[in-house]
């Protein structure tokens, strides 16, 4: 009897291993299954928003064609403003069947200002390009996060480095060598002396490190980088109100940047549905100078009221995949917009 029993535990037992073995072969099938699953339909999720943020370019590339195309009588054709077409994309977002997602950004030029543009084309600075952007540093460096005494920038030698980097001679304004003198702040590479490809260069002086380059990226670009100076300037129909506090106005030797008071009489004139025109004032055309109080005075950079370059920005999203291509064009009469850089980056 005493057998007889043991010999019924053995086999209960053997039945309990089989039972647990099966069930974690099971649950491992069951899991590596799902995962499966799981990861192709990831994988289809980030094709579908691959795709989807490369259409948003060309939805943006028609609508910027679409812009190119208007009647030459109007008071405003020409100019690029908050209310056309590319402009307006941004402000929804576009939901799609299926649980696709897509915004697109476009920006013209005049969104802010092109550091390419404060030397002309011998390599010389403009003779304002130095007030200018020491006037400017001291506004982005009151404006960036952080207490006072922990922003060890000084201005004027910002944009003296600014300057060296840009123009094509090798001497600092006191007459150093630039790749001596840059070498001895901490700086990795000399002067490339020449248009900027991109505002990390800058890093490379000694004198402005990635804290300030995060600050100046709101404000500045370097596309194109040759332009002229006569349309590297902000546009007053487009530029956000931090750009538009750059703005340098005034008579020769008495220019400042505009205060508070101009950038919200330039925000309310945009809301009322007025437009900035460089020549015209009819309706709904006004006046920059009269509209900020200043009419005679001069700006630097000039304003920009139209632009042939632009970035767009596509975001989409499928469920939790997320892709985005950021691409900067030029626009022509020509017909299709030219690519000057494209890459797929979040």
């Amino acid at each position: 009897m005493t057998r007889l029993r043991d010999d019924e535990g053995v086999v209960l037992l053997l039945v309990l291993v089989i039972v647990v073995l099966t069930v974690s072969t099971v649950y491992a099938f069951a899991r590596t299954s799902l995962l499966a699953v799981h990861a192709q339909r990831h994988r289809a999720d980030r094709v579908r928003a691959e795709l989807l943020a490369r259409s948003g370019v060309d939805i943006a590339l028609r609508a910027l064609v679409d812009d190119g195309i208007g009647a030459p009588d109007q008071a405003t054709a020409g100019l690029d403003t908050g209310i056309d077409g590319w402009a307006l994309l941004g402000r929804t977002l576009i939901e799609l069947p299926g649980g696709g997602q897509l915004r697109i950004r476009v920006r013209d030029a005049g969104h802010r200002l092109n550091l390419n543009a404060l030397v002309d084309a011998t390599g010389r600075p403009h003779e304002q390009s130095r007030p200018f952007l020491k006037a400017a540093l001291e506004r982005i460096i009151e404006h960036a996060p952080g207490r006072p005494e922990d922003k060890p920038w000084r201005p004027e030698e910002v944009a003296d480095a600014i300057l060296d980097f840009l123009d094509s001679d090798d001497r600092t304004r006191l007459g150093d060598d630039e790749a001596d003198y840059y070498q001895q702040r901490g700086g990795t590479a000399p002067p490339p002396n020449g248009p900027l490809f991109a505002l990390a260069e800058l890093a490379d002086s000694g004198v402005i490190d990635e804290e300030l380059l995060r600050a100046m990226r709101a404000y500045f670009t370097v596309q194109p980088l040759f332009v002229d100076l006569a349309v590297a300037g902000a546009n007053p129909n487009t530029a956000p109100p931090h750009v538009l506090s750059l703005i340098y106005q005034g008579s020769a030797g008495d220019k400042r940047l505009l205060d508070e008071d101009d950038v919200f009489a330039i925000l309310r004139a945009r809301d009322e549905g007025r437009i900035f025109c460089p020549q015209s004032t009819e309706d709904p055309c006004v006046s920059f100078q009269s509209e900020v109080g200043r009419v005679g005075e001069t700006v630097f950079p000039p304003l920009a009221f139209h632009a042939d370059v632009f970035e767009i920005r596509s975001e989409a999203r499928y469920f939790d995949s997320r892709a985005c291509v950021a691409t900067v064009v030029e626009r022509s009469s020509a017909g299709t917009p030219r690519t000057l850089s494209y890459r797929m980056d979040c």
